[in-house]
């Protein structure tokens, strides 16, 4: 082979060259409008692929927000219920303290109606004592009135029934027998009795109804004189001048004062009496 012949190029990686110099500064060149439609006119499936990931994240954001507003409802319902739940709670808690008040009421009521007691004396005391005794009150016990005409002082308790002692339930009836006062009724408030003629001794006529009451029998003269102290012996006020048995009385309207009377006749008796 020549020397001088040309050497025949060799296959494969080459010697690196020296480095380019760096290009000189200056603003950034844009590719020629041409250029850029021929790019994007040979990448379309670049374009779509762009799209496709756009509506992708699009979509997946509309997802997670309806998943969000969905959780939110959700979320509501449960505080909803719950709130729901929590005043049914409430309401039967209400319920039941009412209804553990009532049964309490009735047992107690029941306990009362169960309750009996010691009946005490009630005889000699008045009918306000006997009313206003502790196991009257305590026993709600009806107290009965029942009055009769007694000497005892008006409102005095004379009997009562059930007797002392007796166990008597709540709520019953005890009768007391109370004194009250006579009706008005002439009451003898002087006498005196013999035979003949009699003065007796002084006496005194009080205020109000008075009557002078009087038998006497006999067949002789019948005489009665009421006479004033401080008059004369012809004076005085003649009562009765009758012969023979005498059983009556006249009232005396003389007024309050001092007299003394004259009588005369058989065997008599005589009683000053009082309306009261």
């Amino acid at each position: 082979m020549d020397s001088t012949d040309s050497p025949e190029p060799r296959h494969g990686p080459e010697a690196p060259g020296p480095p380019a110099p760096p290009a000189p500064a200056g603003p950034p060149q844009e590719p020629p409008p041409g250029r850029a439609r021929a790019t994007a006119a040979r990448h379309p499936l670049a374009v779509a692929a762009g799209a496709g990931a756009v509506a992708l994240i699009i979509g997946a954001a509309i997802g997670v927000a309806a998943g969000r507003s969905s959780q939110q409802g959700s979320i509501d319902r449960a505080r909803s219920d719950a709130a729901s739940v929590q005043a049914e709670l409430d309401s039967a808690r209400e319920r039941s303290a009412s209804d553990q008040q009532e049964i309490a009421a009735a047992q107690a009521t029941i306990e009362k109606l169960k309750a009996r007691g010691t009946v005490p004396n009630f005889v000699g005391d008045t009918l306000d004592e006997a009313q206003s005794a502790d196991e009257v009150s305590s026993y709600e016990w009806d107290v009965k009135v029942r009055r009769q005409v007694s000497g005892r002082a008006e409102g005095t308790v004379l009997e009562q029934s059930p007797r002392e002692g007796a166990v008597l339930a709540r709520g019953r009836s005890v009768t007391l027998t109370v004194a009250k006062a006579a009706p008005p009724s002439w009451k003898t408030i002087k006498e005196w009795s013999g035979s003949g003629s009699t003065r007796t001794d002084e006496f005194r006529i009080p205020d109000g109804k008075v009557r002078l009451k009087w038998q006497f029998s006999g067949d002789t003269n019948a005489i009665i004189n009421l006479k004033d102290p401080g008059g004369d012996e012809l004076s005085g006020d003649l009562i009765l001048n009758e012969i023979g048995n005498q059983d009556s009385a006249s009232r005396l309207y003389n007024g309050a004062g001092t007299y003394y009377l004259e009588i005369e006749g058989g065997s008599w008796s005589l009683q000053l009496q009082e309306y009261k």
